[in-house]
């Protein structure tokens, strides 16, 4: 008996198992799309942490470079107005920083403590100044980085 229910031909089914092979062949697709989404967009994360960390440093290295020189500083006013400068800084030899600008301003000045502060006497004043770096790329994801700081500076007090 059984025998003669192997040669004969099914017709209850009519595509059922094509239509479910089908559906699940879409199911995978989609997963595997999804996937490789999720795939390019940490890839581009990962790219844009990466190139934000070096404008950072490229921010941080021309700040440094700026404020170890005092001849990079302007020299102090009592104008209202912030003298400043930009100093142009080429970018390093990996290609992928294009461009950083560091400014100095000179803000205010103080006697420094621990110095006679009385007008005429000999002593010491500290200018502050607030130095200032951009730093940006060309790349397919556009960065930019701006560093400030601080830079306080003592030197001989003029009367």
């Amino acid at each position: 008996m059984a025998s003669s229910l192997i040669g004969t031909p099914r017709h209850d089914q009519q595509g059922a198992v094509l239509i479910v092979t089908l559906i699940m062949l879409l199911l995978v697709t989609l997963v595997v799309f999804s996937a490789l989404r999720a795939g390019a967009v940490d890839a581009r994360v990962a790219t844009a942490d990466m190139l934000r960390a070096m404008t950072f440093q490229a921010a941080e290295s021309s700040i440094e470079q700026v404020a170890r020189s005092v001849n990079n500083l302007p020299a102090p006013s009592d104008a209202a107005a912030p003298i400043g400068f930009i100093h142009t800084i080429p970018a390093g030899a990996s290609g992928i920083v294009n461009s950083v600008q560091a400014s100095a301003a000179f803000k205010t000045s103080a006697p420094a403590p621990g110095y006679s502060i009385r007008r005429g006497g000999a002593g010491l004043q500290t200018h502050y100044y607030e130095v200032t770096a951009l730093a940006q790329t060309t790349q397919d994801t556009p960065v930019r980085t701006q560093v400030v700081a601080g830079v306080f500076v003592e030197a001989p007090r003029s009367n």
